[in-house]
């Protein structure tokens, strides 16, 4: 069955917790998570509006438009509303506009965890399938640069997209394996923040896409969701729950090194004198393409010379604290859950995967900088235990308290100033997310 096709909103029964695999009530029960996380009967779903949608689009127009009650989530910033399971937003007139973005409250509960500010440089270690992308540049006031990173080729076209039609104008994908990520943030010409570039070329750099430079294929990964920029309900937008970032872990990263930075327009709130039509400009030997003539490939890559203000690290996870996603197995059958996700030898790997990506995360984040790790998973050994060995392992990283998050409906972690989110007390998917600091001048 084609779970995106369904027409009714899933609602989680007694019967169907039931019917999980003795293996996931195993997991469970290890994980010391609580079982009435799986008895919520009806999450609500969730949507933001663009800072750039127009001042009549307010909120009674909206809910005329999605022909429902809306409620603001008051302790997330950024005009997020909570709305009725069964409303579907893409016949809206904002979601079709790209005013209107599908986007569960956990992935904006990581994006303001990393607190990021208009003219940093900014590393989404994991950005596929791209909504937590466009929060990103959005809370940046597209003021800054912005990398993506993906393995997957299809899924990083999904993300490009994505910012196409939501004007995340600062933003550069790159197709690369998040393990053994190195490159330092783009360098701009002018030495001032942001990305300047004429309308003309944004208007080029929209037409353009990723699909046309990448070299090789790209894998989807098991969890589903790649390509075409919609991975929701109704041809909605996939909210970036982790899934299909299915463990591509095996040092591929550079077989079809594809770049395209995103262009912004000419109403950039933050002007600069607008450059000359970019020539543009593709190595062979290294795949790579380049739009925008802001910008220079011309990096110093002494290590922490160029490194990133703030770094995001959504590692691939089990899942198992995403309802949207557990609900495609309810219908796929849980013997294909079972064997995708609890297989004993997968999550050995996994953890290996989460572990290297933090790692890589933190090399490219300069001193004073913060990264955010966060999953959808409830596992300690996917959370607490991977950051927990990191951080004895390394002398410059410190846990620090997610500051912006005081009020949210979440309970503490098992360890000290880490947060988890779960649908019973935050009726939201699950999250788990840690705050880490790169101490300067240690080590």
């Amino acid at each position: 069955m084609d779970v995106a096709a369904s027409a009714a909103p899933f609602v989680w029964t007694d019967a169907i917790a039931a019917e999980f695999p003795s293996a996931f009530v195993a997991f469970l029960r290890a994980n010391n998570i609580h079982p009435d996380n799986y008895k919520v009967a009806d999450l609500p779903r969730y949507v933001r509006v663009s800072p750039r949608a127009p001042p009549e689009l307010t909120r009674s127009e909206l809910e005329r438009q999605l022909g429902a009650p809306i409620e603001p989530v008051d302790w997330l910033p950024g005009s997020y509303f909570r709305v009725p399971s069964h409303v579907k937003i893409a016949g809206s007139r904002a979601y079709k506009d790209g005013h209107l973005y599908g986007i569960d409250v956990s992935s904006g509960a990581a994006v303001l965890a990393l607190d990021v500010q208009p003219g940093d440089d900014v590393l989404d270690l994991c950005c596929a399938p791209g909504a937590k992308l466009c929060a990103l540049a959005d809370a940046m006031e597209l003021f800054g640069t912005l990398t993506g990173v993906d393995v997957s080729e299809e899924r990083l076209a999904a993300c490009r997209t994505l910012c196409a039609k939501y004007g995340a104008t600062n933003v550069r994908l790159l197709l690369r394996d998040g393990q053994t990520f190195s490159e330092p943030p783009p360098r701009r010409r002018d030495g001032r923040s942001g990305l300047a570039v004429s309308a003309d070329e944004a208007a080029e750099a929209a037409g353009d896409g990723i699909g046309a430079v990448g070299s090789g294929g790209g894998s989807s990964g098991d969890g589903g969701g790649g390509g075409g920029g919609s991975g929701g309900e109704d041809g909605e937008d996939g909210e970036d729950s982790g899934d299909g970032r299915d463990g591509d872990s095996g040092g591929n990263g550079e077989r079809s090194a594809a770049e395209v930075v995103a262009a912004p327009a000419s109403s950039h709130p933050h002007p600069h004198r607008q450059p000359p039509r970019k020539r543009r400009r593709r190595d062979a030997a290294s795949s790579s393409f380049f739009m925008g003539s802001a910008l220079t490939d011309d990096h110093d890559r002494g290590a922490g010379v160029h490194g990133y203000d703030r770094v995001l690290v959504d590692a691939e996870c089990t899942h198992d604290g995403s309802i949207k996603h557990l609900a495609k197995f309810a219908q796929w059958g849980w013997e294909t859950f079972e064997r995708r996700f609890l297989d004993t030898e997968r999550l050995t790997s996994l953890t290996t995967l989460q572990a290297a990506l933090l790692a890589a995360g933190f090399r490219a984040l300069k001193p004073g900088g913060t990264l955010v790790y966060s999953t959808c998973s409830f596992a300690r050994a996917q959370n607490e235990a991977i950051v927990e060995a990191f951080v004895r392992a390394e002398p410059r990283a410190e846990l620090v308290p997610i500051e912006s998050l005081r009020g949210a409906p979440c309970r503490a972690g098992d360890v000290p100033h880490t947060l988890r989110f779960e649908p019973r007390i935050s009726q939201t998917s699950g999250l788990f997310v840690a705050k880490l600091t790169k101490l300067a001048g240690v080590g």
